[in-house]
């Protein structure tokens, strides 16, 4: 287990050989994993269940996360992806351990396959994309001004849509 207990920025990757059983970031902490990879069971944010104010984030450029996202309680940790392209290996929020919010930033594209997303919140800035197969989403999504949201197979989407000016939802 490796645990976070500050704000962080990776300067290689985490269980690139050997994967871990859990990657742990605490409470009101910021973990950037920039182009980095991270191998782990589980990668779990925060570290209590206190959901006020709370503002654990893992940020996401293009290095892939092996293992599963989720909240240390349900509805907790943001998950932010801000680079060019990303691909899950995983899934981000589960139905007992979901995130607080799931952010596809401006310009961004990420393709998720098999592997589903479950927050509170799962916002696609302008110009951003989210691909999934029969990977499924849980919870509001807004899609931003010239986003996409494409299910390419038998995925769906569980919970309200808001599309902006010229948002795509297929």
């Amino acid at each position: 287990i490796v645990n976070f207990l500050d704000d962080n920025t990776l300067q290689g990757a985490i269980g690139n050989n050997f994967s871990l059983a859990e990657v742990v970031i605490a409470d009101d902490t910021t973990l950037d994993a920039g182009n980095n990879i991270i191998k782990a069971t589980f990668i779990t944010l925060g570290t209590t269940s206190n959901l006020i104010a709370d503002t654990t984030t893992l940020n996401l450029g293009t290095g892939t996360v092996t293992g599963t996202i989720r909240g240390f309680a349900d509805g907790k940790g943001t998950v932010q992806f801000s680079g060019a392209t990303n691909t899950l290996g995983g899934n981000v929020g589960t139905t007992s351990n979901s995130l607080a919010e799931v952010i596809i930033g401006s310009g961004n594209a990420v393709t998720g396959g098999t592997f589903n997303i479950d927050a509170l919140a799962v916002t696609l800035d302008s110009s951003s994309s989210l691909t999934l197969s029969s990977g499924s989403i849980t919870g509001a999504t807004a899609i931003g001004n010239s986003a996409s949201l494409t299910f390419s197979g038998s995925g769906n989407l569980n919970g309200a849509a808001t599309l902006d000016t010229s948002a795509t939802l297929t």
